[in-house]
């Protein structure tokens, strides 16, 4: 999970906030699962960055709001975990 500039699962909130961005800064294709993973985090300075760097990359938010309640939250999860999945297998 580690990216130039920070991982995606560092308990510091900067560290992972810098890894979503220089991911998004690369179009790193490959960390779109883990920016989607970090829709989750309990931190909603992380959440604004992991949406910010899906909106750059793909146009999309997938009615995906960091600022929602969790369970708003966790219905667009689930569609950006299907839509990534479905990248993955179109790379293949």
């Amino acid at each position: 999970g580690t990216f130039v500039g920070g991982s995606f699962d560092d308990p510091a909130q900067q560290a992972r906030i810098e890894a979503i961005a220089r991911a998004c800064e690369a179009t790193a294709r490959g960390a779109l699962p883990r920016i989607v993973a970090n829709l989750s985090s309990d931190d909603a300075a992380v959440r604004m960055a992991a949406i910010g760097a899906l909106r750059r990359m793909t146009g999309e938010t997938l009615g995906y709001r960091f600022d929602d309640p969790e369970v708003e939250r966790r219905s667009a999860i689930d569609r950006w975990k299907t839509w990534s999945a479905g990248r993955a297998a179109k790379s293949q």
